[in-house]
């Protein structure tokens, strides 16, 4: 398998950055306007506590999306289907959730960041550290 040029890799991360921001704020819009009608109509503590959580909600999709998305589509995910390029396995098979969880936790451990984003232009294979723990490649189609 060859590996996936940075370039279209750098361009698929930012455009799935972009749909992560679209839908967090998105839906962080909607729990403000939910939030601030429940907190203008009514002193009930109980739901201005509810109306809180709906901000705490509103997050979950799009911490859902950062771990999934490559296991979106036949391993492309937004970002990469756009770019044309997938995510396989080491037996070349699509990536599924498993392995889009497993490459993506990394990114929860502030000190591998850097390292995240250096792997791809200076291993041979192009694998990050997330690569390596899931078994996986970024590949073009």
């Amino acid at each position: 398998m060859s590996k996936a040029p940075i370039g279209k890799r750098i361009i698929a991360y930012i455009i799935d950055s972009i749909v992560m921001m679209i839908l967090g704020f998105g839906l962080m819009a909607v729990a403000f306007v939910i939030n601030m009608t429940l907190l203008v109509a009514t002193d009930s503590t109980l739901l201005q506590l509810l109306s809180m959580l709906l901000y705490f909600l509103a997050v979950i999709p799009m911490i859902l999306f950062m771990f999934l998305r490559d296991g979106l589509f036949g391993g492309t995910g937004v970002g990469k289907k756009l770019m044309g390029l997938k995510v396989v396995s080491d037996g070349g098979k699509p990536a599924g959730f498993k392995e889009s969880i497993l490459r993506n936790i990394t990114w929860c451990i502030p000190i591998l960041n850097w390292a995240e984003l250096i792997l791809p232009f200076v291993d041979k294979d192009g694998k990050r550290i997330g690569d390596k723990i899931a078994k996986t490649q970024v590949t073009e189609k």
